[in-house]
């Protein structure tokens, strides 16, 4: 699927991954968050192997967000963001008020607070996005990876989800989007990695 690519994702940077469908987008990024074994080099997390890198400490560094995400269970708006808090707690214990303080960052950042309290199968197909991105933030990883997350969001949307990737970027974490729109691309990444047929062109 992939070959030859050899890339780095620097902290503060937003990282545009372009290229046709079926360019290998997808499969880079799931490489990138450790989902995807690669049978010849090596994925590295702070100088680290991430496959030598514990599923806790993975958890909390880095942040996948899957282009068809989906949440199977009729949870609420705030359940599904405190999913993104799962990676700070031990076992099933409540949440801290750090916790907390994430998960209402999060809902704000993403403008689903007034969301918090309905079931997400209730919600449009925008505002779910909005959510699961929304949960995205609130685990405060190092490092985002998103694929296609302002797919589906309205204008006004996508351009706020920009700048909310930016802020996160400011903050010193790295992104890396997977996106389709080069006006978007030329506005808002420091840097685009053009993908075709497996290969960085």
């Amino acid at each position: 699927l992939l070959r030859d690519i050899d890339i780095a994702v620097q902290p503060g940077e937003v990282l545009g991954l372009l290229g046709p469908n079926g360019a290998g987008k997808t499969s880079l990024l799931r490489v990138l968050a450790g989902v995807l074994d690669v049978d010849a080099g090596e994925t590295l997390i702070g100088g680290q192997q991430i496959s030598s890198v514990s599923r806790e400490d993975r958890a909390r560094s880095i942040v996948y967000l899957a282009q068809d995400a989906e949440v199977h269970w009729p949870l609420s708006v705030a359940s599904v963001v405190a999913l993104g808090r799962l990676p700070h707690r031990r076992g099933i214990a409540a949440l801290s008020p750090v916790d907390h303080d994430a998960i209402v960052q999060a809902l704000t950042a993403t403008q689903t607070l007034q969301l918090a309290d309905r079931r997400l199968n209730t919600l449009s197909g925008g505002e779910r996005m909005r959510v699961l991105v929304a949960r995205m933030l609130a685990t405060q990883a190092d490092v985002l990876l998103a694929d296609e997350p302002v797919t589906g969001l309205d204008p006004f949307f996508q351009l706020e989800f920009m700048d909310l990737f930016t802020n996160e970027a400011a903050a010193g974490r790295g992104v890396v989007l997977v996106l389709h729109d080069l006006a978007l691309a030329l506005r808002y990444c420091d840097r685009v990695v053009l993908l075709d047929d497996g290969q960085v062109v």
